[in-house]
């Protein structure tokens, strides 16, 4: 990997070890640190002005080759998940938001009872909110409710 993207490698923070150590520690706050700084790396045109599904697009992409069993837009029975991670300790059920709030997204997340599928399950459950800004294309908020 560092042959490829030499700002990532080891010791960055944002390279697949450090994640996958985190996601599977459950250590919310680094992994938010992680994709803070992946966002803050990536380049735009000025005419680009990204969707909400750009963003979930980065986190399936990232876990999926952090060989993470994740889904994206999980129908339940009340709508879809945007993006939910499962490890053998962890569930987390993230929702994403652009131009609005991480608190919006959480109270999606209760509203539309996203947890209840996971209620008999042992592992420990994390519901994410997650803003992000289409003025500045970065994460701008992350909260674990």
């Amino acid at each position: 990997m560092p042959e490829y993207v030499r700002e990532c490698g080891s010791g960055s923070g944002k390279d697949v070890l450090a994640l996958r150590r985190h996601v599977e520690n459950g250590d919310t706050e680094a992994i938010m640190n992680v994709f803070k700084a992946l966002f803050a790396s990536i380049v735009y045109t000025a005419n680009d002005t990204p969707f909400e599904h750009y963003f979930q697009t980065v986190f399936h992409i990232t876990f999926t080759l952090l060989g993470q069993y994740v889904e994206c837009e999980q129908h339940t029975y009340t709508g879809r998940i945007d993006c939910i991670l499962r490890t053998k300790q962890f569930i987390y059920i993230f929702e994403f938001k652009r131009d609005e709030s991480a608190d919006a997204a959480l109270k999606q997340i209760e509203d539309m009872h996203y947890a209840e599928p996971y209620a008999a399950d042992s592992r420990k459950l994390y519901k994410i909110g997650v803003n992000f800004s289409s003025e500045t294309r970065q994460m701008t908020e992350w909260k674990v409710g």
